[in-house]
């Protein structure tokens, strides 16, 4: 039995220093870069952090499932977002130890229930990065509904 592979499979991406401290340019398939970089001395701040882009990560998934779900239940969203924060641990490695999730939906439709049900779900079956994350990091969830 010969299995294929498909686009969702497999990813990469690519990471190129562009300068003498740790500015980096990351390309994922397309055209599209992201600059990364530390803070001074040892980076120029001129890119996001990796912590940074892991919050980014971590919301996208979380809020991009919650929505899929939501407009699945036939709720009408007329605005979405999610301000995310993360405390580091205070030793090397400086990983969070808890990260807090604070999603905000205007919506004239979705209740409270609806809001509850569809996190759920996404933490327990469609968000990747949440599932890779839950068990090394305490993850805090709000939800306001404008």
């Amino acid at each position: 039995m010969s299995t294929t592979s498909n686009k969702s499979d497999e990813l990469s991406v690519s990471l190129s220093l562009i300068n003498d401290k740790l500015n980096f340019i990351a390309k994922a398939d397309g055209d599209m870069t992201v600059a990364i970089d530390y803070v001074p001395p040892f980076g120029d701040n001129l890119g996001f952090t990796s912590l940074e882009l892991l919050l980014m990560s971590l919301s996208s998934c979380y809020g991009s499932s919650m929505l899929l779900l939501l407009r699945k239940m036939n709720k009408t969203i007329l605005g979405f977002e999610i301000q995310a924060s993360g405390k580091r641990r205070s030793v090397h490695p400086t990983s969070f130890e808890k990260i807090k999730l604070e999603v905000t939906i205007k919506s004239e439709d979705v209740k409270p229930e609806d809001l509850s049900r569809a996190a759920k779900i996404s933490e327990d079956s469609l968000c990747p990065v949440y599932d890779m994350l839950r068990n090394n990091v305490e993850i805090e969830t709000s939800f306001f509904i404008i």
